[in-house]
């Protein structure tokens, strides 16, 4: 028994994994290796001359961090997540066999990894039905628009390469595009430059026929058959399109002079030791290809996979799940783009949208989530990372239709514990409610700075953007979002409070100000939508409320009665609202009507 523990022990010492250790060894083969069934599959590679190496505890399938607990903090200190070591292979287990079973698909792998290693694998089912082969992490399957969350990762590279510039305008690249391209590369990345998707308008100067099964050596060669085409969207808004991504294709080829596939195998596959992660070439006859198959009625039918060369960024790559489970980790952990250029991939354009640059990008459970899905004649892909927690998971099926992205968000909330979450809840308050300088008056209008922090502290995160706002009596006088919270953290919150006061009546006034953490009231007075509230414990309990007295004045209550006072039912355990009064010294002032200065008051 103790021999077995040791041994084990050694052998996690031993291993590397992304940064732990560096690890002698051979030179990697350079070409590939056959398997028992005679199959290829790709040879090891190096990370930059550092043996990238995944461990899987075949006892469970699946990595368990040993040792005591450890704070948040330390953890990541030693760069671990802060995530539970729980396993969780029984319910994956069950909700992947059920998906393949209900979905009745040909093949099906799920990958996951976190912390660098790979924590659990599921293949089921046939590569290729027909011929009896078996679905494994080592079969190449099509990306589909997975390639776009590839073509964000490498714009971003050139970017920190200073190799592009995505606020350049695509003309700028592209001499010969047509001048109502007037949007910027950035647009064509994010999905608003207006370019038209499948299906949508095209232009009598446009080559009419079947251009797509033709072979494109560059997108430069493809975007000629489409950019005639008017646009189909308003550029600046979202409009989803593959055929955007060749424009953008086109501009990388230029700034980079390479062809499309030269940069993936340049910037990607050959550095960061990803040998299958290519530009399709479906006439290479790569014997690790999946077969590729469309539901018909109950039955799986064999469909020949269409040509894609014409749109390698927008839907033209392939990979293996391995490999694409290694870019997400190297990716999140940094190694391929900075943290920096990651935080900017995945940052909304407009909060209404959540298409970033090539990724979706969502909030659960007070995670911040990358992802990315993937469909087309044949085939299904998913990929998704929270890069915080070091959790990157990879879903592949070589049918249409088969709900992958589904799946995949099905795990994730398991993994992220939020349906173990569902009874619990968030629970925001405002705290430090405060103003922090001095009034102002400016324009006709009165200036009043404040801050506070707003604290989550519910057992559950709160999951999407929700809207802070300070409030008069009952009108909102500035609002702004705060994308998410986790448990028991806090977040400041700071904000200039604007009173129109032509006159400079209210001097001496007193007002009272309310702070709202998830504002009953949204964007009352700005061009910000209403949004949804979060689902809290409790209600009212998330507000505080000063006093603060406009400086100069008579100090008479020239506007009246006051407004009503927000108030706060009484519950065991709630703290009051704070009600604190700030106030500037008056100077004198000068009212109208009247010779000499006004006395102070005593």
């Amino acid at each position: 028994m103790w021999m077995r523990i040791l041994s084990a022990s050694l052998i996690v010492l031993l291993s590397c994994s992304f940064g732990l250790a560096e690890t002698k060894q051979k030179p990697a083969r350079t070409g590939p290796r056959p398997t028992e069934s005679g199959q290829a599959q790709p040879a090891s590679q190096s990370d930059l001359g550092q043996k990238i190496q995944f461990q899987l505890n075949e006892a469970n399938n699946t990595y368990n961090r040993s040792g005591g607990a450890q704070s948040p903090a330390k953890d990541r200190q030693a760069g671990l997540s802060d995530f539970k070591a729980e396993t969780y292979k029984d319910q994956l287990d069950q909700e992947v066999q059920k998906h393949f079973d209900d979905n009745k698909l040909p093949g099906l792998v799920v990958l996951y990894a976190r912390d660098g290693l790979l924590t659990y694998k599921k293949s089921l089912g046939f590569a290729d039905v027909v011929g009896g082969v078996k679905m494994n992490e080592h079969k190449v399957g099509r990306l589909n628009s997975v390639s776009k969350w590839v073509a964000g990762i490498v714009c971003l590279k050139a970017v920190e390469q200073g190799q592009l510039d995505l606020m350049a305008t695509a003309k700028s690249r592209i001499d010969d595009l047509p001048v109502h391209h007037t949007y910027k590369l950035r647009d064509l990345l994010a999905c608003r430059s207006g370019v038209r998707h499948y299906g949508e308008a095209t232009s009598p100067e446009s080559p009419g026929g079947d251009w797509g099964d033709d072979d494109y050596a560059t997108a430069l060669e493809a975007a000629p058959m489409f950019w005639h085409d008017p646009l189909a969207g308003v550029v600046g808004q979202y409009h989803y399109s593959t055929h955007g991504y060749t424009i953008l294709g086109a501009a990388l080829e230029d700034a980079l002079n390479k062809s499309s596939a030269q940069i993936i195998q340049g910037m990607l596959s050959t550095p960061h030791g990803l040998p299958t992660l290519k530009a399709e070439d479906l006439s290479d006859g790569n014997a690790a290809r999946m077969k590729f198959y469309t539901k018909s009625g109950n039955s799986n039918v064999l469909v020949t996979p269409e040509n894609s060369t014409w749109k390698v960024w927008g839907g033209g790559i392939e990979s293996t799940p391995m490999d694409v489970l290694k870019l997400g980790i190297l990716l999140g952990d940094g190694k391929i783009i900075s943290k920096q250029s990651l935080k900017t991939m995945m940052t909304r354009l407009d909060p209404q949208d959540s298409y970033c640059l090539g990724c979706n990008q969502a909030v659960e459970n007070g995670n911040q989530v990358m992802a990315k899905s993937g469909s087309f004649k044949g085939s299904n892909a998913y990929v998704w990372l929270v890069p915080d927690r070091r959790m990157v998971m990879v879903v592949m099926a070589n049918r249409d239709g088969a709900d992958v992205d589904g799946l995949g968000k099905k795990l994730r909330s398991i993994l992220l514990s939020t349906e173990q979450a569902e009874g619990e809840k968030a629970d925001l308050v405002v705290q430090d409610f405060e103003r922090h300088g001095g009034i102002a008056y400016k324009d006709g209008k009165w200036e009043i700075p404040v801050r506070f922090q707003v604290y989550n502290q519910g057992k559950a995160g709160a999951n999407i953007a929700f809207v802070n706002s300070v409030q008069i009596g009952s009108k909102d006088r500035w609002t702004s979002f705060m994308d998410a919270l986790a448990p028991k953290y806090s977040k400041p919150a700071n904000a200039t409070i604007k009173i129109s006061d032509p006159g400079k009546i209210m001097g001496g006034r007193t007002i009272e100000l309310t702070a709202f953490a998830d504002a009953p009231i949204a964007a009352a007075d700005t061009s910000i939508p209403t949004y949804g509230r979060i689902n809290e414990s409790a209600e009212n309990n998330n507000k505080a409320m000063i006093e603060v007295k406009l400086p100069g004045g008579l100090d008479l209550d020239l506007t009246g009665e006051k407004p009503d006072q927000p108030t706060v039912p009484s519950q065991p355990g709630a703290k009051k609202p704070q009600r604190v009064t700030t106030e500037q010294p008056a100077s004198p002032t000068r009212v109208p009507g009247r010779i000499g200065k006004m006395k102070k008051s005593p």
